[in-house]
């Protein structure tokens, strides 16, 4: 399950990368086709799929098929939506970033939240950089006041 974080995304190229534009595939039939050109794709990827290690290296072809079918079920999980909008790729033609979310835990677009809903997997051709340590978000009310007392 993806993570909210309100920790700062790091100022480095890959991340600059993550957050730059990306193109949701929206209708079942892009997301079939995905699926079919990302596995013909003779091209190697970092996978960083959340909570786990930094990769330092990109996949070998069975583990990235399997990473694949995982996150084919993950998606596939969803068919009973009318739209998918769970995957994000920079580049429709030829990505070289791929951000898959969890369908069952995407936040909202609408949100005020300031807590970022990260992607289950994000598959990219250049080597990820770690993220910081999540920054623990601020007591409120009388927790507040209380945590403020204790440390004065």
């Amino acid at each position: 399950m993806a993570k909210p974080t309100t920790t700062p995304l790091p100022d480095t190229a890959y991340w600059h990368h993550y957050q730059g534009r990306f193109s949701s595939l929206l209708n079942w039939q892009d997301v079939d086709a995905f699926w079919g050109k990302i596995a013909a794709m003779d091209a190697e990827w970092y996978v960083f799929e959340n909570g786990q290690r930094v990769p330092t290296k990109p996949l070998g072809e069975d583990a990235l098929s399997q990473v694949l079918a995982d996150a084919k079920s993950l998606i596939n999980s969803r068919r009973d939506m009318a739209y998918s909008g769970a995957i994000y790729v920079d580049d429709l033609e030829f990505p070289r970033m791929i951000k898959i979310f969890d369908p069952s835990n995407m936040g909202s677009v609408c949100s005020c939240s300031p807590e970022r809903i990260m992607p289950r997997y994000t598959l990219s051709k250049m080597p990820p950089d770690a993220l910081p340590e999540p920054v623990e978000p601020a007591p409120k009310g009388m927790l507040a006041r209380m945590f403020r007392r204790a440390n004065s």
